[in-house]
């Protein structure tokens, strides 16, 4: 907390600097060392309290373990003169992200930035060029790699299993919760786009984008998006704020297999499909009728672990051992690509948007 003394008579009680332990997203579970009870409420503002120019500040209200009512805060200027701070994790608003990131980058510390890793490809760009200068880890929060659920299935891609892959759909869909700060594609297809691009193993040639804004005028509550990849593989990708019920599910369609991932499935979340058609010899269709293949379901047993811990625990070996991070910053850039471009794409009624080739990303072992 900052120590910044007060600017009037007008002032409440001075602020003082507290020990503040965190959990994901910057939620307070103990100020020093007494355990937050809970949380009443929480608020970000433009502080001009206390403050000579204004900042942008997340306050918590809390309750401690001996009853006590607080108001606590984090001030991102004090955490980086501390030289016992050799990380930080930015989990802030999609438009605060690189100019914290970049701060933290420029203090010498390691960063892991809640996804997206900016709010333009300019600015994620930048932020990379800069990691890679000062040689600091440079990590984006894209979960979802990090699921073993995603792992297992992108294990057996690897090992040849599945062949050539012909298509990939994903679905994220449910009632709200609506930003006021980003569409549905900024907040939503960021999970979908990272999962795909890790399963294809490469980053999208373009994509088209077909959106509905009911909730507030051009602000998409609904997006259909459908992108190419180098391989020939295709991909179909559905966002919505606008939903009847929770939809966590993505469809991997191969030559060999068809795999189906249903994050909402407790028990068998990933299924494995025996499952196809069988080519003709002949191209002479009446010659040969095409056949279907219809095997065993298998539904592999899958690690429970929370893939948000398993995230951390690789942001924490880069920052000690160094070496790549599975979602480092190079993939960070591309999921903001094509990001970037879906958007375009709806603001010009749903024109094919090019999106410039980044290099193929490389599968890291978790």
């Amino acid at each position: 907390m900052s120590a910044v003394q007060p600017l009037g008579p007008r002032r409440l009680n001075e602020p003082r600097p507290v020990r503040v332990r965190t959990a994901a997203g910057g939620r307070p579970v103990a100020v020093d060392g007494r355990t937050v009870e809970a949380v009443r409420e929480t608020w970000l503002v433009e502080d001009r309290w206390w403050t000579i120019r204004p900042l942008r500040r997340r306050y918590w209200e809390v309750v401690t373990e001996d009853g006590r009512d607080l108001v606590v805060f984090r001030d991102l200027e004090e955490a980086l003169a501390d030289d016992e701070v050799r990380a930080v994790v930015v989990a802030t608003p999609v438009e605060t992200h690189a100019a914290l990131a970049c701060q933290a980058l420029n203090a010498g510390r390691h960063v892991l930035v809640e996804k997206p890793l900016a709010s333009s490809v300019e600015d994620a760009v930048e932020l990379a060029q800069l990691a890679d200068e000062k040689d600091l880890t440079l990590m984006v929060g894209h979960t979802f790699l990090f699921s073993p659920r995603v792992k297992t299935i992108r294990e057996h891609i690897s090992s040849g299993q599945t062949g050539a892959i012909h298509y990939v759909t994903s679905s994220r869909l449910n009632l709200g919760i609506h930003r006021s700060d980003v569409n549905v594609i900024w907040d939503l297809a960021a999970h979908d786009f990272s999962i795909v691009f890790h399963l294809l193993g490469e980053f999208p040639n373009s994509v088209h984008t077909l959106t509905k804004s009911v909730a507030r005028a051009e602000s998409p509550d609904v997006a259909f998006m459908t992108l190419t990849f180098p391989s020939g593989a295709v991909a179909s990708v559905d966002v919505s704020w606008l939903a009847p019920r929770k939809v966590r599910n993505t469809t991997l369609v191969a030559e060999r297999c068809m795999i189906m991932f249903d994050d909402t499935e407790a028990e068998e979340p990933v299924k494995i499909y025996d499952r196809g058609i069988v080519t003709p010899e002949s191209s002479d269709f009446t010659e040969h009728q095409l056949t279907y293949r219809t095997g065993s379901t298998v539904a592999p047993a899958i690690s429970a672990k929370e893939p948000l811990a398993l995230e951390l625990e690789h942001f924490l070996e880069r920052v000690h051992k160094g070496g790549e991070a599975l979602s480092d910053a190079k993939f960070g850039v591309e999921v903001v690509r094509a990001l970037d471009a879906a958007d375009e794409s709806w603001r010009y009624n749903g024109i094919t948007v090019a999106i410039d080739q980044g290099p193929r990303p490389v599968p890291v072992s978790v």
